[in-house]
C-alpha cells in the first residue's frame, strides 16, 4: 500500500474540482490507495449511508463525494479506502447537553468517563466500545459502505476508547457496559480502581467490536478488506503491555497483527519536533512557537529521543508480523502492518528521512497524514499546499524505485 490519508475537516473531496485535483496528486504520486474519510464525527461524506450527510461541508445538495471519488479514481486504478471513524458522535460547545444535542438513538451509547464527564476537552462525544449497539451501529455504516460504494475496503478509525483526561480516570463506564461487566463477574469497585480485570475487559469490548465488524462486513462483501488506524502514542520504554494505547485506549493492535484480526493495520507512528499521536492539525493555534513550548498541548522532546520512539514502534509493529498467529483472526496469518507516518508534522526531507527508516526496518509500504497539510511549512502556511504537495509527490516516486 502507498496510500495517503485525506481528511474530512476540509480541502479534500467535497467537490468535483477538489476530488479532480486529489487524483492529480495520487496519480502524480504513484499512489495505488486513498484513505477518505467518509465518516467524521456521526456525519457522513456518502449520500448512501445511515449517518446524516455532513451538509454544512458539502456546497451541492446533490453531491455525492464517496460516490464521485470511486468513480472517477477507478479510471486510474487507485483503491478508495472507507475511513469511518467508529466512537465519536457529535461536537458540543461548552454548557451545552447531550439531550439538548445528540440523536435520541445514540444517547444510552454515550461513553462516560469515572468522574461522570461525558466528552473530551474539545467537546466530542463519544459512544462506548462496551455497549452492544455501537459495534451494531459500526457494523450497518460499514455495511452499507462495501454494498452501496466499490470501495476497496474499510479503514476503522477511533475504534478504541476515548483518552483518558487523567492518569487515574478512564472511558468505559456507560451504565449498560458497566451492567455487562459486572455480569461477567466484575465489580464497581473493580471499574473505579482500574483493575487488571477492567482493563482486559475493556480491551476484549473494543477487540469484540472490530471482530463483529469484519465479519458484517464480509458477509456483504467478502472481497472487502478490513484495517485499522492504530495509535502509537508516546513510547515503549515499559513495553507494549504498559503502553497508553494497550492500557488506556484498550487497542490491542499488536495482538491484532499478531492474530490476523484484520487484513492490514496502520500503525500511526506520527513524530516530529513534537511527539504527536493523537493530535490533528486543528488542535494547534497557528503558531510554531506553540508546538515547541513546554507544558503545550503537545508532548515535546528532542528529536533525536522521538526518532528512537519511532524506530521503537516500527520494531513493535514488524515483530507481530512475524510471530505465529492466535486463534482469534480468520486469516490465520499476520496481519499486514503499514507505518503511518505525520507528513504535517515534518518537513519533506524529515518525512524522507522517516520513509527510508522504514524501508530499512523492513517495510514496504507506507500512508502519509495527511493530503491537506503534507508537511509542517504548510500546516503553519510557510509554504501553500500546492507547492508541498508537489514536493512529496516527486519523495513518493522515488521512494516506490528504490
Amino acid at each position: 500500500m502507498r496510500a495517503i490519508y485525506v481528511d474530512a475537516f476540509g480541502e479534500g473531496f467535497r467537490t468535483a474540482d477538489e476530488i479532480a485535483d486529489l487524483l492529480s496528486f495520487a496519480v502524480d504520486a504513484e499512489l495505488d490507495s486513498i484513505v477518505v474519510q467518509v465518516v467524521r464525527r456521526g456525519d457522513a461524506f456518502a449520500n448512501r449511508l445511515p449517518v446524516p450527510r455532513a451538509d454544512g461541508d458539502i456546497p451541492d445538495p446533490d453531491f455525492d463525494p464517496l460516490h464521485e471519488l470511486c468513480q472517477e479514481s477507478e479510471r486510474h486504478g487507485i483503491d478508495i479506502h472507507a475511513w469511518v471513524a467508529v466512537t465519536p458522535i457529535a461536537v458540543l460547545p461548552p454548557g451545552e447537553r447531550v439531550s439538548d444535542t445528540v440523536d435520541p438513538s445514540l444517547q444510552s451509547l454515550v461513553s462516560v468517563c469515572r468522574d461522570g464527564r461525558d466528552r473530551e476537552p474539545n467537546g466530542v462525544v463519544h459512544i462506548d466500545p462496551g455497549h452492544p449497539e455501537t459495534a451494531a451501529r459500526c457494523a450497518r455504516i460499514a455495511r452499507a459502505l462495501v454494498r452501496e460504494y466499490p470501495v476497496a475496503g474499510v479503514s476503522l478509525d477511533r475504534i478504541r476508547y476515548p483518552n483518558a483526561p487523567e492518569p487515574d480516570l478512564l472511558w468505559g463506564h456507560n451504565p449498560v457496559a458497566m451492567s455487562r461487566y459486572i455480569g461477567c463477574g466484575g465489580t464497581v469497585a473493580d471499574a473505579e480502581q482500574m483493575s487488571e480485570s477492567f482493563l482486559q475487559w475493556r480491551r476484549d469490548q473494543v477487540t469484540g467490536l472490530l471482530a463483529y465488524v469484519r465479519d458484517e462486513v464480509h458477509a456483504e462483501r467478502r472481497s472487502a478488506e478490513i484495517s485499522v488506524n492504530a495509535v502509537c502514542a508516546e513510547g515503549l520504554e515499559h513495553g507494549w503491555q504498559f503502553s497508553r494505547a494497550y492500557r488506556v485506549l484498550g487497542q490491542d493492535w499488536a495482538g491484532w497483527i499478531r492474530d490476523g484480526a484484520v487484513d492490514r493495520v496502520l500503525f500511526m507512528n506520527y513524530r516530529g519536533d513534537s511527539d504527536d499521536a493523537d493530535l490533528v492539525p486543528d488542535d494547534y493555534t497557528g503558531d510554531r512557537q506553540e508546538l515547541l513550548k513546554e507544558g503545550s498541548v503537545s508532548r515535546v522532546a528532542e528529536r533525536r529521543v522521538l526518532q528512537d520512539r519511532f524506530q521503537e514502534w516500527n520494531a513493535l509493529a514488524r515483530s507481530h508480523t512475524t510471530s505465529e498467529p492466535g486463534d482469534v483472526g480468520p486469516r490465520r496469518r499476520p496481519a499486514q502492518a503499514i507505518p503511518a507516518i505525520g507528513l504535517y508534522l515534518n518537513t519533506i526531507e524529515q518525512t524522507n528521512d522517516q520513509l527510508r527508516l522504514c524501508r530499512e526496518s523492513g517495510f514496504r509500504g507506507f500512508c502519509g497524514f495527511s493530503y491537506r497539510n503534507p508537511s509542517l511549512s504548510a500546516l503553519f502556511g510557510e509554504s501553500s499546499g500546492i507547492a508541498e504537495r508537489n514536493r512529496l509527490a516527486e519523495l513518493y516516486r522515488n521512494e516506490l524505485r528504490r
